[in-house]
């Protein structure tokens, strides 16, 4: 802090290092309205309560992070703490001082008005080149050669967990761990980084970090938990347990612990964490914000994605069944609660291939309990965002909506059409027909795709009461076969799923595709390892699963057989 200068430029009262030039801190230095209509600067992350920009000067490119305090409680506790930016530039000179790389930060302004910090802004120098861990995991390791993204990402992994341990043993807790605030810096020259040498990681958005002694197992399973809860589903149990014995292996004191057990607490904290973070985000849905909007005019209230523009909702609003007379003769279903068709829905300039399901209920108690549960276009909307939140592939809501009071009112559910897609059963039965080596292929991809989708719905402890083939879409691609889920009245999201709802969920998809006697013993194994690869996180034995799976199959089909009933 001795080498610090301060100058006031405006009302902006300014610390920055003394070797910095004197002209970045000028009234026109990093003056970011003027050099955003130039062209010198732009927006990386925009929010209600902070903006990223960058700006490139003549000498090197810097970030300026500006924070907003919107309401006056939020400046009053300046009183006693210093702002953000200041904040943050003090954590990331300690922690530079304890030896683990973060960004170069340059100083901190703050604006004052009636005695009290407003806006305030950080300035860091760019390092470049460099991306977010989630972006180099998503868009640079896709793009290289199989072994060479293998290569990179075993030492990615390496490296993050080494970055971690550094961290806890010297006292670093950063309160908001996650791979959008690591930065990995590329190689020199080159856009695919990790090819030869490991990657350089830095921590980044430092606001919240405390300074301690060495982390204890309590603070450090926390820490790790937060971090693992963005990749449970993208790491393999290999790649957990090389993060994890990399960990312990730069953390000499901790190398007489149980690893396995201790590994298995982080992950299962981290698999709660995901839980409660999910369920906070699911509420989007309903809500207005940059994804969503919801509007109501008189009887009628609908909610619907941005891409949508709010005078067709609210025209749709107005006569919910003109799509239905619109396109009455292209029927999908038809049974006495629900009518779905097909039809075309304009997305801003462009016309896209729908399906618009109407749903009314049939009986008088199911009207009295819509005065105290969401309609079931509603909650079909906001599941299915629920589940794309998830990564579990389905039809996308596009929009949704309740008209008419409540107790004659109908729901309307808008989702996008998968093209190409055909029901399980249908895709099952052309199968069947093809040469052997031609089935054999594709029923093996259909049985991992399936076991992925039915382990991932389970992983994230959700339900379906209703799980047989006609509710799976299927598209054939050249190198695949994907699966979707459709048909969203079973989904139940609860907080735990034990072993019983699992084998009920199960045994109801086993006696569905029964139908198929062609299919050979291996792709049902196939389904059940991809099941279990999936849902890392089930407890108990796999193996006694699997027999209560065909234990309760077996009580369907005599169930069915007695009554007379269609197995499928």
């Amino acid at each position: 802090m001795h080498c610090m200068m301060r100058r006031k430029t405006g009302d902006v009262d300014w610390h920055f290092q003394r070797h910095c030039p004197e002209s970045w801190f000028s009234p026109r230095g990093i003056l970011v309205p003027s050099r955003l209509a130039s062209g010198q600067a732009q927006i990386v992350k925009d929010g209600s309560h902070r903006t990223v920009y960058r700006i490139d000067l003549p000498e090197r490119a810097l970030f300026v992070k500006h924070y907003r305090c919107t309401n006056t409680l939020a400046a009053l506790r300046h009183w006693w703490r210093p702002c953000a930016a200041q904040r943050e530039w003090r954590a990331a000179v300690q922690i530079a001082r304890r030896g683990v790389s973060t960004i170069d930060v340059i100083g901190y302004g703050r604006r004052e008005r009636f005695g009290l910090v407003r806006d305030n802004y950080l300035v860091t120098r760019a390092i470049e080149p460099s991306c977010s861990l989630d972006e180099y995991v998503l868009r640079v390791l896709p793009r290289l050669d199989p072994r060479t993204a293998a290569d990179a990402r075993r030492r990615l992994i390496e490296e993050l967990a080494r970055l971690c341990a550094t961290m806890h043993s010297r006292g670093i807790l950063h309160r908001d761990l996650h791979t959008g605030n690591i930065l990995v810096q590329l190689d020199e020259g080159a856009e695919l980084a990790g090819a030869t040498r490991a990657p350089r990681l830095y921590l980044i958005d430092l606001a919240s970090a405390r300074f301690t002694g060495a982390l204890g197992w309590r603070r450090s399973r926390k820490n790790l938990a937060m971090l693992c809860t963005g990749w449970l589903g993208r790491l393999s149990p290999a790649e957990l347990w090389r993060f994890w014995q990399v960990y312990l292996a730069a953390r000499p004191e901790w190398r007489r612990v149980d690893a396995r057990r201790r590994g298995r607490e982080i992950v299962e904290r981290a698999a709660q964490r995901a839980q409660r973070v999910a369920r906070a985000r699911d509420k989007r849905s309903l809500g207005d914000n940059r994804d969503f909007f919801r509007l109501r005019t008189g009887h009628a209230r609908g909610h619907a994605i941005r891409a949508m523009a709010a005078d067709q909702l609210a025209t749709w609003l107005a006569d919910p069944e003109q799509p239905l007379r619109d396109y009455w003769h292209r029927p999908l279903k038809l049974s006495h609660g629900s009518v779905v068709v097909e039809g075309e829905w304009r997305l801003g300039r462009a016309a896209t291939r729908v399906s618009l399901k109407r749903y009314r209920e049939k009986h008088w108690w199911k009207l009295v309990l819509g005065l105290f549960r969401r309609g079931r276009a509603v909650r079909g909307w906001y599941v299915g965002h629920a589940l794309l939140a998830r990564g579990i592939a389905t039809a996308r809501p596009i929009a949704a909506c309740i008209a008419g009071p409540w107790y004659k009112g109908a729901g309307y559910l808008v989702t996008a059409r998968i093209d190409g897609a055909r029901d399980l059963h249908s895709y099952g039965w052309d199968l069947a027909e093809r040469p052997v080596h031609e089935r054999r292929r594709r029923v093996n991809q259909l049985a991992r795709s399936l076991g992925r989708l039915v382990g991932r719905l389970h992983r994230w402890r959700i339900a379906h009461r209703d799980l047989k083939g006609c509710n799976f879409m299927v598209v054939e691609t050249e190198r695949d076969v994907e699966v979707f889920l459709v048909d969203l009245d079973g989904i139940r999201i609860r907080p735990r799923l034990g072993q019983t709802v699992r084998a009920a969920n199960l045994a109801r998809l086993a006696t569905s595709l029964c139908i198929h006697r062609w299919v050979p013993r291996t792709a049902v194994a196939r389904f059940f390892e991809a099941y279990r690869r999936e849902d890392v996180l089930a407890s108990g034995d796999h193996k006694r699963l699997w027999r209560r799976v065909a234990s309760q199959s077996a009580r369907i089909k005599a169930r069915r057989r007695r009554f007379g009933h269609v197995l499928a």
